[in-house]
């Protein structure tokens, strides 16, 4: 294997943990539930230890105890700590707790509408403030000039209020069984597709600086540049 595969590989494997730490309690969450959900005691009340009806507290719990458990893996073995990773164990322990406290679906049902509002927000009011949060996130992956920076982060933004809107639609008008699973069936191959669709740009523009963004001189001129030289 050669150095580069060998780092190649690497990087695979860190960006494989990071996802894990993302979304692990997500998946997590929506796991635990389907397990519980068919708990449900029998008629003559055996059979069962939780219940369809409690199922979704009993989730909660172990979605909080999972965020928790993947802020401390984050902080300590990956050294990292962005903005949005933050906020959402705050809101994951603090609206699950209050949920868990008053017995209500209600806040766990809109608990992600209210975290995508609050990432929205983020990344709007660091701009606002001329701190690019999603640069600031992401900028050790990638090389990118300031306006793509600030284009990428209005993009997630507006995301984010999108997965909040559609969050809204979905607990309202769909069972909670639909809903818990959608977290996972629905949003997160829809991030990942709308993830994918910001890729071109981001290729276009890698290692180019604000003067070459200036310019129009994304990599596809620069090599033209080069073969024409």
């Amino acid at each position: 294997m050669s150095q580069t595969e060998k780092m190649t590989d690497e990087q695979a494997g860190q960006q494989l943990k990071k996802l894990l730490v993302d979304i692990g309690p997500v998946l997590l969450f929506t796991l635990s539930y389907n397990v519980f959900f068919r708990m449900e005691p029998g008629e003559d009340g055996t059979g069962g230890l939780i219940g369809a009806d409690q199922a979704i507290f009993w989730a909660t719990g172990l979605y909080m105890a999972a965020a928790a458990v993947a802020f401390i893996y984050a902080k300590l073995v990956q050294k990292r700590l962005s903005y949005l990773l933050i906020a959402t164990t705050v809101l994951v322990l603090a609206m699950g707790g209050i949920a868990l406290a008053f017995h209500s679906k209600l806040i766990i049902y809109i608990k992600p509408t209210i975290m995508n509002l609050v990432y929205a927000v983020i990344i709007f009011g660091s701009l606002v403030a001329g701190r690019n949060v999603w640069k600031l996130a992401f900028g050790s992956m990638f090389t990118l000039p300031d306006p793509v920076w600030r284009t990428l982060a209005v993009r997630w933004a507006l995301w984010f209020v999108f997965l909040a809107i559609l969050n809204e639609v979905v607990w309202r008008t769909m069972s909670e069984g639909f809903w818990v699973n959608f977290k996972v069936l629905g949003v997160i191959p829809l991030t990942f597709v709308f993830a994918m669709a910001n890729v071109p740009l981001t290729l276009k523009w890698t290692d180019r600086s604000n003067e070459d963004y200036e310019a129009g001189r994304d990599n596809k001129s620069a090599e033209q540049e080069e073969e024409a030289s």
